[in-house]
């Protein structure tokens, strides 16, 4: 079965067709997911992602063009959304580091807080 048969028999209602679309591709997808991060686990949680974005984003496919570069377009868009999710969490976790405090800022802060609050800092 042709790619573009499958992509129209998984739209179809058809799910093993889009069980021979995975089996076809998965390993390619992997494989560029983990050259890019050179992390097995990260690629694997990518891939993952990236097949569910496929199952929603199948509809929008266009049958006159092949579906591995449909596909492997999507995983890119999946890597770097990954990577901007991971970015920011990093800058969330280390804010504490680029943002200086000062004594007269925490003293601020102090007073702002109810009596009992006070006195426990």
């Amino acid at each position: 079965m042709l790619d573009k048969e499958l992509v129209s028999g998984y739209l179809a209602g058809d799910s093993v067709c889009f069980d021979k679309l995975y089996q076809k591709y998965h390993r390619r997808v992997l494989g560029y997911l983990y050259n890019q991060t050179k992390d097995p686990e990260l690629a694997r949680d990518i891939s993952q992602n990236t097949w569910l974005k496929i199952i929603k984003q199948l509809k929008n496919y266009n049958p006159t063009y092949d579906v591995g570069p449909f596909i492997i377009r999507i995983a890119q868009s999946e890597l770097i959304d990954s990577y901007r999710r991971i970015m920011k969490d990093e800058r969330v976790k280390d804010i504490s580091v680029y943002v200086p405090v000062s004594d007269v800022f925490v003293e601020e802060i102090v007073e702002t807080l109810p009596y009992p609050l006070k006195d426990v800092v």
